[in-house]
Order: structure tokens, then C-alpha cells, then sequence
């Protein structure tokens, strides 16, 4: 099953999804390198497709880890919701 939701994301900045999604003090940088700019851009077919991304240097120091924001932000939201639920005892 596929779900797909409309947000607009045009309302946040890049800096607040960070926030939202890694915490104050987060080891992220919105900058990332040209060659990951140049195939995310060719991969969505859209020359600004690569705004929403981020490297993430939390557990890789060195190299890091390219993350999608919007993605991130829906995991943190879904996430934040599975902690509300009540546990069972069983």
C-alpha cells in the first residue's frame, strides 16, 4: 500500500526541520557535496530537487550520510505517535 500526503514544506525552513528532526545541536549540515547535488538533481529530474537534503554526521564522523528531510521528518512524526500509544501488558 502507498501513501502519499501533500505537507507543505515551503512553510519550514531548512533549519527548522533540522531542528525538528535531529534535536538543537544537531551534527548535520545542510551543505552536501556537488557530486550527491549533481545525481540527486538527475535522479528527480528537478535542478532544486536537492534542497531537502542534508548530511548527517551523527554516527559517521568522516563520511556521513545523505538524508532526505522530508523522509526524516515523517519517521520522526510517526515515531513521536508509536510513543503515545499504550503498551500492552501481554
Amino acid at each position: 500500500m502507498k501513501i502519499e500526503i501533500d505537507f507543505p514544506f515551503h512553510g519550514y525552513t531548512k533549519g527548522d526541520l533540522i531542528k525538528f528532526c535531529f534535536g538543537e545541536h544537531a551534527d548535520v549540515d545542510p551543505a552536501i557535496p556537488i557530486d550527491l547535488v549533481k545525481v540527486i538533481q538527475k535522479f528527480t529530474n528537478n535542478l532544486n530537487g536537492h534542497h531537502w537534503y542534508v548530511m548527517d554526521y551523527t554516527e559517521n564522523k568522516i563520511g556521513g550520510k545523505l538524508v532526505n528531510l522530508k523522509e526524516k521528518f515523517f519517521s520522526k512524526v510517526a515515531q513521536l505517535y508509536m510513543d503515545r500509544l499504550p503498551t500492552s501488558n501481554t
